[in-house]
């Protein structure tokens, strides 16, 4: 699967600002592989996630449905983007939120 929906009510977040409507936690950041994203919807809006290079050139882009009002937890697996610097963005009726992320290769491990 290209990325995960995980819904919950309960504050686990390593960030108790999640429920603030304009907040979008990524972790961890940098990445190898999964992104976690937290974020808050005040309302059942259609939204998007997109991941775009640096110069806005969209990589990769992500229908959430069924998202509920309240907190949200996302996983997306970005491990065939090439290392460099990215934006994570949510578009949604209501609301932008952007972060930079940045996606480092994984360390070898020594025989």
């Amino acid at each position: 699967n290209m990325y995960i929906f995980h819904y919950s009510n309960t504050a686990t977040s390593i960030n108790e600002n999640y429920n603030e409507p304009n907040s979008l936690i990524i972790y961890p950041n940098p990445f190898t592989s999964n992104i976690n994203l937290t974020f808050y919807t005040e309302q059942n809006d259609k939204t998007v996630i997109l991941v775009t290079d640096v110069l806005g050139k969209v990589v990769k882009s992500f229908p959430a449905n069924n998202l509920q009002v309240g907190k949200n937890e996302i996983v997306l697996n970005l491990s065939e983007l090439e290392n460099g610097i990215y934006f994570c963005t949510t578009k949604a009726n209501s609301s932008f939120k952007q972060v930079k992320i940045v996606k480092k290769k994984k360390k070898k491990k020594n025989n």
